[in-house]
């Protein structure tokens, strides 16, 4: 899994990357079945005359594709805040897959499953070789 974290106007700290790793395991361990490559990027923004933090998060995947945003005066809060919002985003499009399956497939779903089966298969025997 790919983090990339950019800071903006505030130094980078170990205080402050220990509390964004810290919260991004949450995004980690739903994301850890999903296929590579698996992007998460975070920028953090300070604006030194309003003191106002301001952090922005994706999350890229080949399933899913969220984005969160939020500003305050806490850094920790927004954090915390955003890191919520793409839980939430992951959880609903996973549900939305879910319930997509469960109703029926339609062809196209039906032909990649297929399609990856044979691509495995091919991958076995390559192997025993």
């Amino acid at each position: 899994m790919q983090h990339r974290i950019f800071f903006g106007g505030c130094e980078r700290t170990k205080v402050f990357d220990d509390h964004l790793n810290e919260q991004l395991k949450k995004i980690e361990r739903f994301l850890e079945a999903e296929p590579s490559p698996r992007i998460i990027e975070v920028n953090v923004h300070f604006h030194a005359p309003r003191s106002l933090y301001e952090v922005r998060a994706r999350v890229k995947t080949r399933n899913y594709d969220c984005f969160a945003e939020h500003s305050g005066t806490d850094y920790y809060a927004e954090v915390n805040e955003v890191v919520d919002r793409l839980y939430t985003q992951l959880r609903n499009q996973n549900q939305k897959i879910n319930q997509q399956h469960k109703r029926g497939c339609d062809k196209t779903c039906r032909a990649q499953a297929a399609e990856e089966l044979v691509h495995y298969d091919i991958l076995e025997d390559n192997d025993e070789v």
